[in-house]
Order: C-alpha cells, then structure tokens, then sequence
C-alpha cells in the first residue's frame, strides 16, 4: 500500500492485521468529538507519544513493502475487505459478533492455487488480482519483517495433510515447503489424524483456537491448513484510572448491556461519508481500527454502503488529529458457515466443481482423480482487553477426489416373503430359483 503524504507508516501488514480485527472495530465506539470528564483526565496520561517513548527500544515499524509488490499489496488490501464485506452480512443481520481472517483465508487459498491448472487457476488468478507466486513473494516479505524480538507475538503456519494413498506431485510439496514455508503429511485420516490436526491447532494459534474438527470422512482425500494468531500488548496500556466498570452498551435493536469501557487520546483519525473512527498502535507496528457507523445506520447498511476503495481511502488518508476514544472490553467466537458461499459469489466457481476443478499439480487419489474443495472451515477467536489483544483463526480446505461420491448404504431386510436363486458365478446362470413364502 503506498503511504499518503497525511499519514505515513501504514503499511502491508499493518493493513493486513486492522482486516483481521475489522470485525472488533464494528462494535459501538465514542467517536470524535465527544468527550467527558474521564476522557479529559486521560488525555494527559496516555495522549501524544514522545519520541523518547519510541526510543525505548528499537520498535518493529512493519513491513516495508518493495516497489515491485506494492500493486500486490493494494490488491491483497482490497480483495480482503470484499470477502470480510461479504462474509459478515449474515452475522451483522442477525447482530451477532464475528470475525474473520482474510490473511489465513488468502494464504490458504493461495496453497490451493499455487496446485491449480486450467480455468480453475485462471479464475482464481482473476478474482484475486494477483498470482500465487506474487502473494507468496509478498508473504515472504512480510516473514522477513517479523522478529523475535518483537513484544507482539504473531505466528502463522501452513501445512497440508493427505490421506495414505493419495499420490501428492512431488513439485508441488516442494513449492509448498519453499514457497508457503507448509510442511506436508502424510496420515490414516481416522481419529489419531482428527487429534493430531486438532493439537497442530492449539499449538500455532497460542491455545485460542484448540480444535478445527470432529472427524474425517471416509472420502476425504486432503486437507490444507492454515493458522494465524495474534497476541498484541498496546502501546500506551489503559492505566486503572482510565477503565470504567458497569457503563452501557446499546445493541442495534436497542437492549442495554453492561460494559467495561476503556478511554483514552488517540491521535490518528479515520473518516468516510458514514463513518468515524480511529487507529491505536499495539507495539511493533500493528494497530486497531475502528470504524463507526454514523447515527442511525446500521452495520449491514454500512457494509453495503462502503466500498472497497472508500474502506482502503479511509485508512491511506488518515490524519493526525486528537480523538477522544472509548472501546468496550469483549470476547468472541466464530465459526463462519458461509465461506464456500462468499468466495462462490466472489467469482470462484470451479474450484469447487467436481466436474470443473483442477488441481492436478496437486496430486492424485489412489485411485488416479484429481481433487476438488468440497467445504471452507474458518475459525476466529478475539479478546480485547485493558492490556491488548489475543486473535487466532484457522482455514482448512476440505479436498475430495473428483470422480469420489459419498458412500451409499443400503439395506435389505428378508423379513416378508421373497424370490431367491442360486447361480454359477461366473456365467451368472440361475441354477436354482425360488420363492419363499413363510419359514415354518
């Protein structure tokens, strides 16, 4: 993302982390302007941040992305907050709290395309704006921004677990392993793999997302993961003095709730034709925004009404400017149950096809069939508090062999009379035929 001349330091991954935690900054927040006499007391224990504050110790700034990515950069920024856009109508309809990661959905994604042929990686390549060798080239950038120095722990981890007997091109687990830094493994897909995706869960997302799945189908052939985790102290804590027990929360239907409510001065100011809102800097270059929607408007009005372009504007025109802030403490899980859906309607069709997709550079069922996506699991975790955040989420793509059907069962019961006979199995000629009618 190119930095604007009236807010300077946002960048990729800067942009990147503000989309995971999009969906905390749709909570009702004090917006500009309006001010108490709590706030006016923190202003001056938690406002402008002196250089020598920052001098402190040398602080991760975050990626610095190079001038031959920076059109990927924009696009990754945009193409994020058309799937969070889409995704979060549902739960904004039923007001109910929700979060995704566009990053482990793109990373993900991006593992699957990176084994696509044909139209399924042309179309792909067209829904997103960029290849997968760009994305990963840009991801690759961004590792090389993380240290382990960092006071701010962020963690994310690929990998691709295929079923015994499924013939995985040797290319493309090499590709995945330099490319996306994935390890691949090869399992039973019974309960000891159902356990062992489930403990690869709990350990790359710090705990906060502890199991993925229940169980594995008989004709599961692969499953690519992805986890992102996040846990991020603020820059300036809220100091006791600053944290208000017993206040309210309205919901969009008008039901009262009791908050904990956190103030403070930021001083980087976000605006749009519908919207407020604000930036507050986590240590080592991440930060929270939070967009609120004018008076009277609605969270899935306001996704309607908000572009992708004005969502990418707000954030590189941001201004420097004293806000008066207040956030509400909170927790949530999601599951998201309309992922296959959402990137359906953002134009990915045959990668969910099994007469359609093609990820042959993938590898092959034992039986000799490619692969198809049969389902999207998605994930999240947030917890924001007095002292910063903890956010996780998991993708997992489902992959079954094309020509595979779900297995049938049938049933039989010879409890009312029937015809019979006896054959030569190999002719298949009746030697004898016959009908039974009773059995006494």
């Amino acid at each position: 993302m190119r930095q604007s001349k009236s807010r300077k330091g946002i960048t990729g991954v800067m942009f990147l982390a503000l989309v995971l935690l999009l969906a905390a900054g749709m909570m009702m927040l004090t917006g500009c302007g309006q001010k108490d006499e709590k706030e006016e007391e923190g202003a001056g224990k938690v406002g402008f941040y002196e250089e020598e504050d920052e001098a402190a110790r040398e602080v991760r700034a975050g990626m610095e992305v190079p001038e031959d990515l920076e059109d990927v950069n924009d696009q990754i920024s945009q193409v994020s907050f058309r799937m969070f856009q889409q995704a979060m109508r549902k739960p904004a309809e039923s007001e109910t709290s929700a979060m995704i990661s566009p990053l482990s959905l793109l990373t993900c994604l991006s593992m699957a395309q990176a084994g696509a042929e044909g139209n399924t990686k042309t179309e792909m390549e067209e829904t997103f704006g960029f290849t997968s060798e760009s994305f990963a080239s840009w991801l690759d950038g961004w590792y090389d921004s993380l240290t382990e120095e960092d006071e701010t722990r962020m963690n994310v981890a690929n990998s691709f677990w295929y079923r015994q007997g499924f013939q995985p091109e040797e290319a493309y687990l090499q590709l995945l392993e330099k490319r996306f830094h994935g390890t691949a493994r090869e399992s039973a897909f019974d309960d000891s793999t159902v356990s062992e995706i489930n403990r690869w869960c709990d350990e790359n997302t710090y705990g906060m997302i502890p199991r993925l799945i229940n169980q594995l189908d008989p004709d599961q052939q692969a499953l690519l993961l992805n986890a992102v985790a996040f846990e991020g102290k603020w820059q300036k804590a809220y100091e006791d003095d600053l944290v208000s027990e017993g206040e309210t929360f309205v919901t969009e239907d008008g039901t009262e709730q009791e908050a904990v409510m956190l103030y403070s001065r930021e001083e980087v100011y976000l605006s749009g034709e519908h919207t407020t809102g604000f930036l507050k800097p986590y240590q080592d270059g991440y930060s929270f925004a939070a967009f609120l929607p004018e008076e009277g408007m609605s969270v899935e009005d306001w996704l309607k009404e908000t572009g992708e372009d004005e969502f990418t504007r707000m954030l590189q025109e941001s201004e420097y400017a004293p806000v008066s802030t207040a956030i509400p403490e909170f927790k949530s899980e999601y599951t998201a149950q309309n992922m296959k859906a959402v990137l359906q309607d953002m134009g990915i069709q045959s990668l969910f096809s099994a007469g359609d997709c093609d990820l042959s550079a993938m590898g092959k069922s034992e039986g000799g069939d490619s692969l198809y996506v049969s389902d999207v699991l998605h994930k999240t975790f947030i917890e924001l508090n007095r002292e910063g955040t903890r956010a996780a989420a998991v993708t997992g793509l489902v992959m079954k062999a094309t020509s595979m059907e779900p297995e049938k069962v049938c049933e039989v019961r010879l409890d009312r009379p029937f015809v019979y006979a006896i054959l030569d199995q190999g002719s298949m000629t009746p030697i004898f035929m016959g009908i039974v009618m009773n059995v006494e």
